[in-house]
Order: structure tokens, then sequence, then C-alpha cells
């Protein structure tokens, strides 16, 4: 009686066990994917930057300005300057930076509007060219990398940008990795 239920009851797990792989077989994974174009509200074709932001949002940098993504349609921040192509875009202490043909912006959620950053510094150095790339390190300092001024530490809570590296004309990208920031050059 007693190997009866021990085998009934393998018997049981067997067929529960293939059940469940069955069962989890036959729940495909469906990926839904939209192309969006400027047809469907995107300022331009031309994309230069993506971010998704901690609440979700998609925000989209195109070289007709910025706009952002909810999932159903685009809308453009007040003083997203249409004629300025956005080339990169950061998320760091909940602030959207943007890095625009023209200089570093931020996005104000408070008064969903684009606003230039304050760079200048006490030599009146600031940041005029493109911006390029844009990183974060654990000081809660950006790193800004431009089209010919090199490379930029801003502290935005002191408002003080300073000018790190500068090789006309030869600044690459920049890159955050696990809070370690690696710059890299056409040159290499």
């Amino acid at each position: 009686m007693k190997n009866k239920f021990l085998l009934f009851s393998y018997h049981l797990l067997f067929l529960l066990t293939a059940c469940l792989a069955t069962t989890l077989q036959a729940a495909e994974v469906t990926l839904n994917f939209r192309h969006l174009t400027a047809s469907e509200g995107l300022p331009s074709n031309w994309v230069g930057a993506l971010l998704q932001d901690q609440q979700g949002m998609i925000w989209i940098g195109t070289d007709r300005g910025l706009c952002r993504y909810d999932g159903f349609e685009f809308t453009r921040p007040a003083g997203s300057l249409p004629t300025s192509s956005v080339h990169a875009l950061h998320e760091a202490e909940s602030t959207i930076w943007v890095g625009m043909d023209n200089g570093l912006y931020r996005y104000d959620s408070r008064t969903d509007s684009l606003m230039p950053a304050p760079t200048r510094e006490a030599d009146r150095r600031s940041i005029t060219s493109q911006v390029v790339s844009i990183a974060s390190d654990n000081h809660a300092d950006l790193w800004i990398s431009t089209m010919g001024q090199g490379i930029f530490r801003y502290n935005p809570g002191r408002h003080l940008g300073r000018q790190q590296i500068s090789e006309e004309g030869r600044t690459g990208a920049l890159q955050s990795e696990h809070r370690q920031l690696r710059t890299h050059s056409p040159a290499g």
C-alpha cells in the first residue's frame, strides 16, 4: 500500500511538472514596437539623443529641439529651441541635462521649461560650443564634453564650470560606467 502511494505521488509530481513546463513554454513574450516619425508628432526624423527618465518618460533630442514622449503623444517643453540640435541627454539628481549646439541646458520640471544652465565662472568662460556628451560622477559633478572647447567639470549646486581638458577641436565623448568616467577622441 505504501509503495502504491509513493508510486502515485511520483506520477502526480511528474504530471504537475510536465504541465507547468508546458504552460511556461506556451507563455510567449510579445514585444510591441512602433516606429515613430515626424508624421506622428516627432519634431524631426533626425534623432541625436535618447533618454528614459526615472518617471518612464522618453526624452528625444532632434535637430529641431527637444521633446518628450509619454507613450501616447509628443510634447515640447517651453523654451525648447526649434532651431538648435540636441546632441546629448543625461539625468542626474532628478534633473534632465540637455547638450545642444550652443551650450548646456537643463529642464525645469516645476515650470516645464528648458533653461540655459548657468556655466559662467570667474574668468568669464562659458560653454558656448556644441555639447556632444554629458556624464556624472559620484560627487554630483557633471562632466561635459564639447566640440572645440574641451571637457568641463560642472557642479550644479555651485554653478561652477571649469575647463578641465582642452585639445582644440579634438574632444570626443564621455562615458559613465559604474561611476568611472572614460573619455575618447577621434584620435583614440
